[in-house]
């Protein structure tokens, strides 16, 4: 068309077109357009985050922007942030430092730095409470080192039966509920003629127990969900690494608050109540974010009668250990083993560090837990840099060939390295450097990774309570075979213990890698569908 064949008069310019108005009529303002609602950040995007390469900007975009799926976001949170992340070394760890991993990985290992805050602390508490009550037996030592020990076996077995027919928020709460609730109800205790204060604290200790062992299989599974199969070992990792932060913050507040003790007007019966009161401050911080939280019914709301599936919970589990039984007892065996070593020794470091001459005192006992903890700590992220280059077996393999080792090593140069207290709390605390560089680690990650995802929690939580028995047993015996033969001998079965890891490890546990896992499930899952309909028509 020409504009020359059109007449002016009948072309209509809008005043938004010019610059003029007619001046006895006023421009209509423009509505304004209210401002994007901010969208709740997606728990996935939080735990995702732990190891994406994602910019700032992607993140910010995903955050504010788009648009979230409800069947993929899990649990949301209202408030979120986001930096650079960083290119450290070789490793690409993207994320993280912002804002938003920190808050993801802090809010799903608050359980375990919660656990291991609350069960190694007893490891300086049972010294001072020593010095308080003289009439302290070795009956009570294994009664309250214990109880919190049975007592995660019973959550670990509860919540994993239940974590899907519950709700997984429902539970992430009632946890931190009972973490908090037995660390308090630790700290109030009082020694009474007909009720002692062992006794009262074994029953807030199992408590607390309950409500750590509950942490376990689900944080596993929350953490596997929200990452894709590239992903989902190193975040698991980088969960469980709030393990050995909540070791070292524990003998760090019990050495803090014994130099309070010793230097200004403190009593050692407010330090001892103080630790455990502390220990709940992770429970109550992670219970207001997780009260907070929303979720979503594919993730884990309890599912309506009309969708609920027809095959029974039960006859999933029987289906899934006649398949996947070898690799069950790898994973149950193996952190069984794994756990006698690591709690059979990480709850009376004091005091096998005071009968090698190392500390005197439980100011110096604390001092040495600390310094364990410490040496220990880069283990976990070891395991991160490591997982997929070294593979899952080979690390849990060579951790317990190393701790074996070294365990039998330290019982054999007893008397010498009596002699150099220093070098034997070096070589002792390198025994927890390599379990969490290895077992440690891997028995955690393995079950989350391996089991068919509507079992999974369930056969994490059989792993993770065969673990706990193992610590159980240990802190039970540890006195008994010390009295009876002495720490070398104590040394030596450990050495022996770990050395059975290391086999079983070859025996029965999978090895895979995150690309290879695929393909390694792809006919044990058929074969476990095949089996779980058989079960049905049963």
């Amino acid at each position: 068309l020409s504009l020359s064949h059109t007449r002016t008069s009948h072309i209509h310019i809008p005043h938004s077109a010019t610059h003029t108005s007619h001046p006895s009529q006023a421009p209509t303002p423009t509505p304004r357009t209210p401002p994007p609602k901010e969208m709740a950040v997606p728990f996935q995007t939080l735990v995702n985050s732990c190891e994406t390469d994602a910019s700032a900007a992607s993140i910010n975009n995903t955050i504010h922007n788009s648009n979230t799926n409800a069947e993929d976001a899990g649990i949301s949170f209202d408030k979120s942030g986001s930096s650079n992340g960083r290119m450290i070394g070789p490793f690409k760890y993207g994320a993280l430092l912002n804002r938003a991993t920190l808050l993801g990985c802090m809010l799903m290992g608050a359980g375990f730095l919660a656990d291991a805050y609350n069960l190694f602390v007893i490891n300086v508490v049972n010294n001072v409470l020593r010095d308080i009550y003289p009439g302290q037996t070795k009956n009570d030592v294994h009664l309250v080192a214990g109880m919190a020990l049975w007592g995660a076996v019973v959550g670990q077995l509860f919540f994993g039966w239940f974590a899907e027919s519950l709700g997984r928020r429902v539970i992430f709460m009632s946890t931190m509920t009972l973490v908090a609730v037995g660390a308090i109800a630790s700290s109030l205790t009082f020694n009474t003629s007909s009720f002692s204060i062992y006794q009262q604290l074994a029953i807030s200790q199992f408590i607390l127990g309950i409500g750590i062992g509950g942490e376990y299989p689900l944080s596993a599974i929350l953490t596997g969900d929200a990452a894709t199969d590239k992903h989902k070992g190193r975040r698991m990792a980088l969960v469980f690494s709030m393990q050995g932060m909540g070791n070292l913050l524990a003998s760090f507040v019990m050495y803090i608050l014994v130099i309070i003790s010793e230097n200004h007007d403190l009593s050692m019966d407010a330090v001892w109540r103080l630790g455990f009161g502390i220990g709940a401050l992770p429970g109550l911080i992670a219970f207001y974010f997780r009260f907070m939280a929303t979720e979503h019914s594919e993730l884990g709301k309890k599912p309506s009668p009309g969708t609920k599936s027809k095959v029974s919970h039960a006859l999933k589990v029987r289906a899934a250990f006649r398949v996947y039984w070898k690799e069950l007892l790898g994973t149950a065996g193996s952190w069984f083993l794994l756990d006698v070593n690591f709690y059979g020794n990480g709850l009376f470091t004091s005091t096998i560090t005071e009968l090698m001459g190392v500390s005197s005192s439980t100011r110096s006992g604390a001092l040495c837990s600390m310094l364990v903890a410490l040496i220990s700590l880069p283990g976990y992220f070891l395991t991160v840099a490591f997982l997929e280059r070294v593979g899952r077996k080979r690390l849990q393999y060579g951790g317990f060939l190393f701790i074996g080792l070294m365990y039998i090593l330290l019982g054999a140069a007893f008397d010498g390295l009596e002699q150099v207290p220093v070098l034997f709390l070096i070589l002792y605390a390198t025994t927890f450097l390599f379990s969490n560089f290895g077992p440690n680690t891997t028995t955690y990650v393995i079950p989350g990774e391996f089991y068919p995802a509507e079992v999974r929690a369930t056969c994490h939580g059989l792993s993770a309570a065969s673990g706990k028995i193992g610590a159980a047993l240990a802190a039970n015996v540890f006195n008994e075979l010390q009295d009876a033969a002495g720490i070398r001998v104590w040394l030596i079965v450990c050495g022996v213990v770990g050395l059975v890891g290391a086999a079983w490890t070859l025996i029965f546990v999978p090895d895979y890698r995150a690309d290879t896992l695929s393909g390694l499930l792809q006919d044990r899952q058929a074969e476990y569908r095949r089996r779980l309909g058989q079960e049905e028509m049963i």
